[in-house]
């Protein structure tokens, strides 16, 4: 099952929100409260720490921008100032693709629709034959790492608002005193993904560009 956010074009007048969005993740709980005169209450509370963080907001097509009255919150990474609206429930979404709604049903029924989605992806991208060809390179692995490579999840990129999730091949070593040279060249891959567009594309540093690798999933081919 994959989690597809439509974009809309809406007037800003029409987007003012009321009501609480409650998200968890990083074992913390974070509440968004936003009130109709666009101002907004963020909180924190769990292993972040148990913070108040006051501002206001505004709304842009299907984005939400929040201007804090103090950073500290925003600089520690846990304070998002941009948000994506989700027009068809009651949700709000960051750009690390983490979600907060207004009930916790809601809530969980979104992230596990996520963790599938995510899940999937990168099964459908370790059977690439580009990335095959790479961890071929050192067939030798698991006598320098214990786990397999894999990749990691690093969010969503806008590029002309189509939204791109990144996916970063990486090798996975917990052990400080193992060998990590047969895996320098995975950090290189940088996959970016639009799950509307069904499409897997490459994106290249030096450039910053895109080129297309393949269909993400088969079944989904017009």
């Amino acid at each position: 099952m994959l989690l597809i956010v439509g974009y809309c074009s809406c007037s800003e007048e029409s987007l003012s929100l009321s009501g609480i969005y409650t998200g968890y993740w990083a074992e913390t709980r974070f509440q968004y409260t936003f009130s109709l005169n666009n101002e907004f209450e963020f909180v924190t509370e769990g292993h972040f720490g148990n913070t108040t963080t006051h501002g206001k907001y505004t709304t842009i097509d299907s984005f939400l921008l929040l201007q804090p009255y103090t950073d500290w919150a925003m600089n520690h990474g846990v304070l998002k100032n941009r948000l994506r609206l989700i027009f068809d429930v009651d949700c709000i979404r960051d750009f690390d693709n983490n979600f907060y709604c207004k009930n916790i049903e809601l809530l969980n029924e979104m992230s596990e629709r996520n963790y599938v989605m995510q899940d999937s992806i990168e099964h459908r991208l370790l059977e690439l034959e580009e990335v095959k060809e790479i961890i071929n390179k050192y067939p030798e692995y698991s006598k320098y790492d214990p786990k397999h490579p894999k990749f990691q999840y690093d969010g969503i990129v806008l590029v002309e608002k189509i939204e791109l999730h990144l996916f970063l091949l990486r090798k996975s070593n917990e052990e400080s005193n193992r060998l990590f040279r047969p895996f320098i060249y995975f950090q290189d891959q940088k996959y970016l993904v639009d799950i509307s567009g069904n499409t897997i594309f490459k994106h290249h540093s030096r450039m910053d560009s895109l080129s297309y690798v393949d269909t993400l999933f088969a079944e989904l081919k017009k």
